[in-house]
């Protein structure tokens, strides 16, 4: 699985676990130019990797204002809501077969 929540944050999982991954341009070295998925943290269900999303993307915020702040926050609340609303639209279709 691999399910994109925004341009750079993915969930994806194995056969085991449910990934918070990061997508990341390699900068140097041979794969310079080449991409990646850092996975930032593992998890039992996809709500708790989208839970996740949101605390790492406030921990990880270098907003210095309340302002700067929503903005992020607004911008997270956004890809959440795509999100759900997709996984939701699929889960509908599925029912129905």
């Amino acid at each position: 699985m691999k399910l994109k929540l925004n341009e750079d944050f993915y969930i994806m999982s194995d056969s085991r676990n449910i990934m918070l991954t990061q997508k990341k341009v390699v900068e140097e070295g041979k794969t310079k130019g080449e991409k990646r998925f850092d996975t930032i943290s593992y998890h039992g269900t996809i709500a708790q990797a989208l839970e996740r999303f949101m605390s790492y993307k406030l921990m990880t915020s270098e907003a210095e204002t309340i302002t700067e702040l929503l903005k992020e926050l607004q911008a997270v609340k956004k890809d959440l809501k795509n999100f759900t609303d997709e996984f939701n639209d699929f889960i509908n279709e599925w029912k129905k077969k």
